[in-house]
């Protein structure tokens, strides 16, 4: 019970659980993108390896490691532990906390502090990332930072609607398309959904 810990480590895990809280919060907007992925096409948000690297013996018997979305490795850090070894498939990838550029076809020892999950963006990579709230409410206006991994990015696709109806169903939801080329940064939305804008890109950062 955390009642019985120290104070400083009672307050260590409070702030790694405040980390992990505002980072699920970063990710909606990509989440909602993934979700909706799996609504048109069947790809699950969250899945095994293998779905993605069939060809891949070393993915097959990995069962502590997914993929979250199209670009997002994730590597769970059990409790107790300070170190782990994650195997990233082949191609570049990108530590989400440090931007360090790591190459794949290997496994590799991960440590990371409490709140800091083992996460890898594959190279590539557009990464909506929005300003935590401390919850969504109907006319909630995500402020976006899209962070760009490496020097040629495929698009990335925010998909915007009421958010709590099933509307969307009937043709009221917007894509936005959001493009780069490295220097000039383009967003283009077309659809049918005519409410209040729920994204607003602020910042572009490249990694």
């Amino acid at each position: 019970h955390d009642e019985f810990l120290p104070v400083p480590e009672r307050q260590a895990l409070t702030g790694g659980v405040r980390q992990i809280l505002q980072l699920r919060m970063q990710f909606l907007p990509y989440l909602y993108s993934a979700f909706n992925a799996y609504h048109t096409t069947g790809k699950p948000p969250i899945r095994a390896l293998v779905l993605d690297w069939p060809n891949d013996p070393q993915v097959r018997q990995l069962d502590d490691q997914f993929m979250f979305g199209d670009a997002v490795l994730v590597a769970p850090q059990l409790a107790g532990s300070a170190a782990r070894t994650v195997y990233l498939p082949a191609g570049t990838w990108h530590d989400f906390w440090t931007h360090e550029k790591l190459s794949g076809g290997r496994s590799l020892q991960v440590t990371n502090a409490l709140g800091h999950i083992p996460l890898f963006i594959k190279d590539g990579t557009l990464l909506p990332l929005a300003e935590p709230v401390e919850y969504v409410q109907p006319d909630t206006c995500f402020k976006i930072n899209v962070q760009a991994y490496g020097h040629e990015t495929a698009d990335f696709t925010l998909y915007e609607d009421d958010g709590s109806t099933t509307a969307y169903g009937q043709g009221a939801q917007n894509q936005i398309i959001i493009h780069t080329d490295g220097t000039n940064h383009t967003q283009r939305r077309t659809g049918n959904y005519h409410g209040a804008p729920r994204y607003q890109i602020k910042e572009w950062q490249s990694f």
